[in-house]
């Protein structure tokens, strides 16, 4: 199929035939992460939609750290109508955003390939530090421990 500028939508297809055929550089913690985001795709699409979900997907898709601001221009809301769509479903957008985040820094910390300042980098944080010091608020223990205690897989040092 040929390659076609402006569409309406972004695809690529494929036979059956492509999908069965192995990899030779098949990764098995990159499968359980996909595999992870594609269940929470298909819940996200199955639920009911609300504009708290609907916040929620933006910050996992397009990063953790934006702000209402941003996120309500995203959603084509002005901010405050963001807010008030938020309260109405008894949710405070940094609460949601935090949440996000943790999340994002549980999955992410259970993949050793990814080093902790790379981490920090994915989502937002000025510095590693900064990053250690917020994860030890949230959940009490450091992004080290929490890695130590929910191992998968080599580290980047071991797979190098």
């Amino acid at each position: 199929m040929p390659l076609r500028f402006s569409a309406a939508h972004n695809c690529m297809l494929f036979s059956g035939d492509t999908w069965e055929l192995a990899s030779s550089n098949a990764d098995a913690s990159l499968l359980s992460l996909l595999e992870q985001h594609a269940r929470h795709l298909l819940v996200s699409v199955q639920e009911p939609d609300s504009v708290a979900r609907g916040v929620e997907r933006l910050l996992r898709d397009r990063g953790p750290s934006r702000s209402l601001p941003e996120v309500a221009k995203a959603l084509g809301l002005s901010e405050r109508t963001l807010q008030r769509r938020l309260a109405e479903e008894g949710v405070v957008f940094a609460d949601l955003a935090a949440s996000v985040r943790e999340d994002l820094a549980r999955r992410l910390l259970t993949d050793r390939t990814v080093a902790i300042a790379e981490i920090a980098y994915l989502l937002g944080f000025s510095d590693q530090s900064s990053f250690t010091r917020w994860f030890k608020r949230r959940t009490a223990q450091t992004p080290a421990a929490f890695r130590a205690a929910h191992r998968s897989g080599p580290t980047a040092a071991e797979r190098h």
